[in-house]
Order: structure tokens, then sequence, then C-alpha cells
């Protein structure tokens, strides 16, 4: 009778012996002489495992013979399960990724982004606003008569409205204080 070896286990050739499936490969049901290494893009993170794992979302496995991922997405990328490479997918503007990423994140309300590969948002610009989500640029300026801080949604934004002896153009940054001989 042949003798077959139990799942997650392997038999060498010669021996008697049932070997158990080291991290990093893999031992089918139908192993024998050998083990298998887990291919690239996946690994196998225990002993006596009988399947490959994926790579996680947000890693990678750049090798065969993983036990665990071989590290996080890059910034300005993101990555799929099963991912190989730490760039699997260019992070496109108006949105961006940090570091272990494993889809885009949409740019918010009071920011934008400007280009591709990016690995966080930019702030409204002080004196202009922000209104959506998903910008590549800035919506518009800052009204005449309010000022707009960093990161600004509106255009008249509340509690910014331009003070008593001062005076506010538009795109204004901050209150400039009228000259002498002029009110507001």
């Amino acid at each position: 009778t042949q003798y077959t070896c139990p799942i997650g286990s392997y038999c060498p050739i010669g021996s008697v012996n049932t070997t158990i499936c080291p991290r990093g490969a893999y031992c089918p049901a139908s192993a024998e002489a050998n083990y298998t290494l887990s291919p690239i893009g996946s690994f196998c993170n225990a002993t006596g495992l009988s399947a490959f794992y994926l790579c996680t979302a947000g890693s990678f496995c750049a090798t065969t013979g993983l036990s665990a991922p071989t590290g996080n997405c890059s910034a300005g990328y993101y990555c799929e399960t099963g991912s190989s490479t730490a760039t699997q997918y260019l992070c496109m503007n108006t949105t961006y990724c940090p570091t272990g990423s494993y889809e885009t994140t949409v740019c918010p309300v009071f920011g934008y982004c400007a280009s591709n590969g990016m690995a966080n948002y930019t702030l409204c610009t002080s004196g202009y606003y922000c209104n959506v989500t998903g910008l590549s640029a800035v919506s518009g300026s800052c009204s005449a008569g309010y000022y707009c801080p960093l990161g600004s949604k509106t255009p008249t934004p509340t509690g910014f409205l331009c003070p008593s002896g001062s005076y506010c153009p538009s795109n204004s940054t901050w209150p400039l204080v009228c000259p002498a001989g002029t009110y507001s």
C-alpha cells in the first residue's frame, strides 16, 4: 500500500516520516516529496498550511516563500489583495493614498488633491474656499467683505465677516486695517 501524507505535511522520498510544512510554504493534500513555497503576491504565516494566503490589501508580497507581507504599500499608491509591488496602483488626482492604502480616499470638502500620487490632501488655500469633495483645485475666491482662513468651505464663512474698522477685498486671508482718513 502507498502511504499518503496528511494535509499540511510532506513526506520526503525514502523516508517513512511525515514532516510538517514550514512557514513560508504550503503542502496540499497531494504533497509527497517536498513542500511548495508561497508564490509572489502571497504568504504562509504558520506551519502546517495546505494553501497560501493572498497578500493582505494595503501591503505587498515581493518574493516567494514569505511568512508575512514584505511591507506596506507606498504613500501615493494603493495595493489590492495579492499585490507583489509597493506601487501597484497610482493614486489619481482628486484622491490621496497614505502609506498602507488598499483603496483611494477622496479629498475632503475643505481640501484638494492637485496631482497624481498624493500621500495626503492639501488644505484649501487661505483666501479661497473648497466646497465639495474630490477637488483637484480650489473652488473659488473668498467673497469681498469676508476673509477665508486655511481650509474654508464657503466663500462667506460664518464667523469671518470683515470686522468694523477693516476691509476685506475678494481673496482676503485676513482683514486689512482701514488706512488713516477712511472707515468701514
